[in-house]
């Protein structure tokens, strides 16, 4: 399935659509795309559709922020950015987190993840297609 909207709020509102009936407690959502092409903004923006009032900001230099929330039985919902951790990427305490059952995550750079023992429920990739739009292709696998 491929999205496109005008803007990264617009952008997130309709992953949002898509995948909200699809995950669960436990449920990961990887990121994938190039710099710049909006994992960030995307992971922000559902976070902040969770809860409008969480001030939600990037984890690039801390690996993860968790986030309250409270959603079809899901406690806290988890935001990991793996970019600094390149293609090593494995982290003990980021596996703990995600094997949560009651929380949900989204890690930006899955790609560099999934050679490990991680595997994502969704797949969101994104793509800049230029003028300010994305192209977002989502995948399951349940």
């Amino acid at each position: 399935m491929y999205i496109t909207a005008k803007n990264e709020s617009e952008l997130a509102k309709k992953v949002w659509a898509v995948i909200k009936n699809k995950v669960h407690g436990g449920s990961v959502v990887g990121l994938v795309g190039d710099l710049g092409s909006g994992k960030t903004s995307m992971a922000k923006g559902i976070i902040h559709l969770l809860d409008p009032n969480l001030k939600v900001t990037s984890p690039t230099f801390i690996i993860c922020k968790s986030y309250p929330i409270k959603f079809k039985g899901i406690s806290q919902v988890n935001h990991i950015d793996l970019y600094r951790l390149g293609s090593q990427a494995y982290d003990m305490e980021v596996e703990e987190i995600i094997d949560d059952e009651n929380s949900l995550s989204f890690i930006e750079w899955f790609d560099l993840y999934k050679k490990n023992r991680i595997s994502a429920d969704i797949i969101i990739n994104l793509q800049d297609i230029g003028g300010g739009q994305r192209k977002v292709r989502i995948d399951e696998y349940s």
